[in-house]
């Protein structure tokens, strides 16, 4: 089963399908009496804050590839990346540009 798929919706759902099924039950919820299966309505929030989290080491890192040398101009690096243009369907606003890989 593809879970990543360019539809955020249909992705987090197949993850949440595919870590229920994988971890139904852990040795932890044995341990602490908690279930600690995912719940499908968080799974939307860790999506988007881990997105959030990437997109911001993306931008610290063209700072420092420029503040370094390495770099003569990021561009638009920092906020035209794989990363923001999927934090960006996923939240359904538009995507900061065109995205280009080389």
């Amino acid at each position: 089963m593809a879970i990543l798929t360019r539809d955020p919706e249909t992705s987090a759902t197949a993850l949440g399908e595919w870590l229920s099924e994988r971890f139904p039950d852990r040795r932890g919820a044995e341990l602490t009496k908690v279930d600690v299966r995912p719940d499908p309505e968080l799974l939307d929030f860790y999506e988007v804050f881990a997105g959030l989290r990437f997109s911001i080491v993306m931008v610290r890192l063209a700072t420092l590839l420029v503040d370094i040398g390495l770099l003569a101009d990021a561009g638009d690096m920092a906020v035209n990346n794989p990363v923001s243009h999927l934090l960006a369907r996923i939240l359904d606003l538009p995507e900061p540009g065109e995205l280009v890989i080389v």
